[in-house]
């Protein structure tokens, strides 16, 4: 799938051109192409290598414009190209290709741009009476959907442009996740109302990137249309933790008791992260619900020892996943 809107996007391309030393096409195309392709292709554009850079030269001319510049870095997961111009008719030109080829401009990042696993962002600096416009251009490597095993390893999808480029923009939707009627959050769903349905919080609500936080097997509360509770979600941790698994496995993965908060609390079902055992609750959220109409429990914190006890009918109803060990 990435391959193919690799392609598209490059095809797109193709049908805009303004004349300019490098169009949007030639930008991408730089990015894109194999490492051992690079020096040949940028070459066919006017630009000769110097230094650790490429410069540009008009055709038949030995001297080199110092201020146009090209370079690029290849990382294992991305691939970088920094590209610069004294051209002001050059800078505009790009820009509305990229407005016209429908990348999204980010708000509260200065000017950047996002489509699928392309990121562009510009900038300009005075050199004396001259301007010189920057622009930078990343294609990210994103593993393809099959990757995707654990629920931790949706966590490197950080925008929503990113989920869309590796699932395909008919599986993700934009939404409001609700933790109350006046407290609300921005938000992407993965899979709405599949059984693989997986929430994606922001911390950029505006730009929907840079997650904030996971949820697997919520819902998005009342006043949205989507919000159906998948009971059987498929994605799992990669601890071992699913949907489902009741409180006695859970007990039995963690090797030692857990606690977690009574039913009655705002945090209800919210497995204690201050624990002994196996479990590493650092990066996983656990919430329990409970199959009795009338559990057993009245204790704040409930123990799960106790619990089983009772022989309370507890299960794993919610995963939690976050980033960084925050």
């Amino acid at each position: 799938m990435k391959k193919l809107y690799t392609l598209l996007i490059f095809q797109s391309l193709l049908s805009v051109s303004f004349g300019q030393t490098l169009s949007l096409k030639d930008l991408v195309n730089s990015a894109s192409c194999p490492t051992d392709a690079f020096s040949s292709y940028i070459s066919k554009k006017g630009f000769r290598a110097e230094d650790e850079a490429f410069r540009y030269a008009k055709k038949k001319e030995k001297a080199v414009n110092t201020a146009s510049f090209l370079k690029r870095e290849d990382e294992p997961d991305r691939q970088v190209l920094h590209y610069q111009t004294l051209s002001e008719e050059d800078s505009k030109a790009l820009k509305e290709q990229l407005q016209q080829q429908g990348f999204q401009r980010t708000t509260n990042s200065g000017d950047v741009y996002q489509k699928g696993i392309y990121t562009v962002r510009y900038s300009e600096t005075k050199d004396g009476d001259a301007t010189k416009h920057y622009f930078v251009v990343e294609k990210k490597q994103l593993p393809p959907p099959n990757y995707y095993f654990y629920a931790e390893d949706l966590l490197q999808l950080t925008s929503h442009e990113y989920l869309a480029a590796v699932f395909g923009a008919q599986h993700v939707k934009k939404e409001t996740f609700y933790y109350s009627e006046k407290d609300t959050n921005a938000c992407s769903v993965l899979f709405p109302n599949t059984n693989m349905q997986v929430i994606f919080i922001w911390k950029d609500e505006t730009n929907y990137q840079d997650i904030s936080f996971l949820i697997v097997g919520g819902e998005l509360k009342a006043g949205s249309s989507t919000h159906t509770t998948v009971a059987q979600n498929k994605w799992k941790s990669k601890q071992g933790v699913y949907l489902g698994m009741s409180l006695q496995e859970l007990q039995r993965a963690n090797e030692q008791p857990l606690s977690f908060y009574n039913w009655n609390r705002d945090e209800a079902g919210l497995v204690n992260s201050q624990h002994e055992g196996r479990l590493d609750l650092r990066q996983l959220g656990i919430v329990l619900s409970h199959l009795d109409l009338s559990p057993g429990s009245i204790e704040e914190v409930v123990h799960s020892s106790d619990a089983l006890k009772k022989n309370e009918r507890i299960y794993v109803s919610t995963l939690i996943i976050l980033p960084g060990g925050k």
